[in-house]
């Protein structure tokens, strides 16, 4: 934010608050965390079991950076720009009025259980799943708000039309959330977001000399805070005007020390618009690893993405003594690698 007003006066070296020298920010933002864990051996199945909890809490100011004022003086009146500034009658003037202040909240709650299951000498199988419940962030005072492709309307929430900036073009319709049929967070809660894992381990030959890797999993993305933080503040509830001066009569439309009309030109509006029915990206893994022992020390290991079969590597580590190894990759580019390992134990 701009701690002063900008004088823009051509032939002179503009002295910009915009600098960051002179900025201030005040953006306290405080993430609370729950995690609690459970593991539980029977027989041959070794399980685990979670919950955790994290709330986000994203405060902060959003002012506008012309919220004091923007002056050019051009030098159309005298033909100079510091003849303008010194008779005080700028060429154009811009002025902006506070943002609300933010007050994002946002609740992300994870549950899982998975169970690792010895089902003999050669095959281990591991399963589980995951519960993932990303709630779609509010605004505490109704600062948010999209575009509704459908009624060509800007939708906020409920409460929001307290707030809105009394500089927004009024010709823009705007609307609550109720009476659009839009989620009062204006996107919606999904609740079915599932992520099962598979895994297993398998040694074909009954010995540790080969073994068998390989794995499943579909993980989700978070993305409700950097879409409430980026794609749904600003709209109505900021807003600019702009003062183009002329000479009438000998006479400018304004100058200082008062340089605004009461009426003046709605800067360009830009919206943003966020499916309602968004759901939650996700990504599905697959891997498989075969490892082989050539010889004592001496192992090679295949590792592949099955879904893209672009990630392929070839791992050859031999072991020297208990402390050092070398291992060396190739993937599937060519590229080759080459380094020494030291392994360390921590008492």
């Amino acid at each position: 934010m701009r701690t002063g007003p900008f004088f823009n006066i051509t032939g002179v070296t503009p002295f910009s608050p915009d600098n960051s020298s002179f900025n201030y920010q005040d953006n306290p933002e405080t993430t609370l965390q729950w995690i609690d864990n459970l593991s539980w051996t029977r027989g041959r199945h070794f399980m685990k079991f979670g919950f955790d909890a994290v709330r986000d809490q994203f405060n902060g100011n959003n002012i506008n950076s012309v919220v004091y004022g923007q002056y050019d003086f051009s030098g159309t009146y005298t033909g100079f720009g510091y003849a303008d500034f010194l008779l005080g009658i700028p060429q154009v003037t811009t002025l902006a009025l506070p943002n609300p202040n933010r007050h994002l909240r946002g609740t992300t709650w994870g549950m899982y259980a998975q169970d690792q299951f010895k089902v003999s000498s050669s095959l281990t199988v591991n399963y589980g799943v995951r519960w993932e419940l990303e709630q779609p962030y509010t605004d505490t005072k109704g600062a948010l708000y999209t575009w509704n492709p459908a009624t060509n309307e800007l939708v906020v929430m409920d409460n929001g039309l307290n707030v809105l900036n009394a500089l927004y073009p009024k010709n823009i319709p705007v609307t609550t959330a109720s009476k659009a049929g839009y989620p009062q967070n204006l996107v919606g809660f999904n609740k079915t977001n599932f992520q099962p894992r598979i895994g297993f381990g398998y040694k074909p030959f009954h010995g540790d000399k080969t073994v068998i890797r390989g794995g499943y999993g579909i993980y989700s993305n978070l993305i409700y805070a950097s879409v409430a933080r980026s794609h749904l503040t600003g709209g109505p509830f900021s807003g600019s005007v702009t003062y183009n001066n002329a000479i009438n009569n000998g006479v400018p439309l304004f100058s200082f020390p008062s340089p605004f009309l009461s009426n003046g030109t709605a800067s360009v509006q830009n919206v943003n618009g966020v499916n309602p029915n968004l759901k939650t990206p996700y990504t599905q893994q697959w891997n498989l690893t075969i490892e082989q022992q050539v010889a004592r020390g001496l192992v090679i290991t295949y590792i592949t993405d099955v879904t893209t079969t672009q990630y392929q590597v070839i791992q050859i580590e031999y072991t020297i003594n208990r402390e050092f190894s070398v291992l060396a990759l190739r993937d599937e580019n060519g590229t080759f690698g080459l380094d020494v390992v030291r392994k360390t134990r921590f008492k």
